[in-house]
């Protein structure tokens, strides 16, 4: 790695990662508030729940249970879907940015005619997405510490921390993703809609999945499935081995695709 393109390009990136970082803290902070008043009228929403379709409350995780507890709350509220589309709307800019970008501004070329490799731009830049996606979660989940201990909510601190690894090879698998569309394309609006296209369909075929017993089977293609239930992995603090599993692998198969493509990518 090139310390001094990791020391640029985290430059260049504070703004948005400070932006980010007090958009999701605050939200997080925000949800928390909320939560006292949700949790004391959990039993005036239980008739409503009555009302709901069994496939639309196992589609998206719902049950009086979500209500009562801080995670089972946020789960449903925040983490498993709000929060996910942010950071990986984060992810895929970066990533759109880092290779296909700076071939679009024609910079790339400039970049290496320093005494650089390419594969020490990739994996330099590749460290710092790292760094900075650690630095929205954390203020992601100080947002909800905080709160939480002022307003007196229980939390499980190891929870969260477990949770946080299982999302951060979650966001992996789209930033290698990512990166590979970034590696092959040289125009950086392809470089973003080309994931984007992958995150939609994705989404839809393991919502259709939960919705309609017929087309479960399918949910083994979309990664949405293997994200899980951020509620179950904070209560029960043990990571889902298998579904991590084919997370990182996804990322790690794209992420070393992107590292030939871009390698051997004619860009002068």
């Amino acid at each position: 790695m090139n310390f001094n393109l990791i020391k640029k390009v985290l430059k260049d990136y504070r703004i948005s990662v400070l932006l980010f970082s007090l958009g999701t803290s605050a939200y997080s902070a925000m949800m928390v508030s909320i939560f006292p008043s949700i949790q004391s009228s959990a039993s005036d929403l239980a008739g409503y729940m009555d009302k709901m379709p069994a496939a639309f409350k196992e589609a998206f995780d719902i049950s009086l249970g979500s209500f009562t507890t801080i995670e089972g709350y946020l789960s449903i509220e925040y983490f498993s879907l709000v929060w996910v589309l942010i950071l990986i709307s984060f992810t895929l800019a970066f990533t759109s940015q880092s290779l296909a970008g700076e071939v679009d501004k024609g910079t790339m070329e400039t970049l290496l005619t320093q005494p650089i490799n390419r594969l020490n731009v990739l994996f330099s830049k590749s460290f710092t997405w790292l760094v900075n996606i650690l630095i929205i979660m954390a203020a992601t989940f100080i947002g909800v510490f905080i709160p939480a201990a002022i307003a007196g909510i229980e939390v499980s601190y190891f929870g969260f921390l477990i949770f946080s690894l299982a999302a951060l090879i979650f966001f992996w698998a789209f930033f290698g993703l990512g990166m590979f569309f970034s590696a092959l394309f040289y125009d950086r609006s392809k470089a973003i809609f080309a994931p984007l296209g992958i995150l939609f369909i994705a989404y839809l075929v393991d919502l259709v999945g939960k919705l309609y017993p017929d087309f479960e089977k399918f949910r083994v293609l979309s990664l949405f499935k293997y994200y899980g239930n951020p509620a179950e992995v904070m209560q029960d603090k043990v990571l889902p081995g298998m579904d991590l599993g084919v997370l990182f692998g996804v990322g790690l198969v794209f992420f070393i695709f992107s590292a030939i493509v871009f390698k051997r990518k004619d860009i002068y």
